[in-house]
């Protein structure tokens, strides 16, 4: 659905007019067109990354949907897109073996770039997001059955550093979300140390060094 910045609807319309299931969208924007990408269930039941170009005006320039991911039977759930400069770079994580991150360029003009093995993980993946500095990407992730990491990510898809933990004490649920401010990067995730859900935070530099010991939001 389209609305205006004052948040009243204008009009609601499909993006994927595919047969099958699509699932965990996300969305992000070039300057001219936006870039919305899924998990889509039409080729495997385990689900294949897809994307589609959308216009301001809400015209969908790839109905069917452009495959992303590699159809080969693992189950490729909940990608995270961001533009980085001059092209897309979507993430998404396996929750079927090989577990792991795998991530993918998209130009503005809906071509596929190069795919980008970005870490590996002993057990499913069932999260990611993405942040952009205006020079490098900070990837973060969740493995089973409670760990969020990270990993710093060139624009041209080279691994900057090794996968790092951003939390570990198999308390951390759902999907964490991360942006950045300008001169520093801000990640948040869920934790359910006990009977109740809490939000947490944790601060890092441009370097993805951490600036404050983790905190709780709520």
């Amino acid at each position: 659905m389209r609305v205006t910045p004052d948040c009243d609807s204008i009009s609601s319309f499909s993006i994927c007019s595919a047969q099958g299931v699509q699932v965990y969208p996300d969305v992000a924007f070039d300057g001219t067109n936006y870039v919305v990408v899924w998990s889509d269930l039409r080729i495997v039941a385990n689900g294949t990354v897809y994307a589609a170009r959308v216009t301001q005006t809400g015209a969908v320039l790839d109905p069917t949907g452009i495959q992303v991911g590699p159809a080969n039977g693992t189950m490729q759930k909940e990608p995270s897109i961001e533009f980085i400069g001059d092209k897309y770079f979507v993430v998404w994580g396996h929750l079927t073996p090989p577990f792991g991150i795998t991530g993918r360029m998209i130009n503005p003009d809906g071509t596929l770039g190069d795919t980008v093995h970005v870490g590996n993980s002993s057990a499913e993946v069932h999260g990611t997001a993405i942040a952009y500095d205006g020079n490098k990407m900070f990837v973060i992730w969740n493995e089973y059955p409670g760990l969020l990491k990270g990993q710093l990510v060139s624009t041209t898809g080279a691994l900057i550093g090794s996968p790092f933990t951003i939390a570990d004490d198999e308390v951390v649920i759902g999907s964490g979300s991360i942006c950045f401010s300008g001169s520093e990067y801000f990640v948040i995730y869920g934790r359910r140390p006990g009977s109740f859900m809490e939000l947490w935070g944790r601060k890092y530099d441009a370097s993805a060094n951490p600036i404050l010991s983790p905190f709780m939001i709520a």
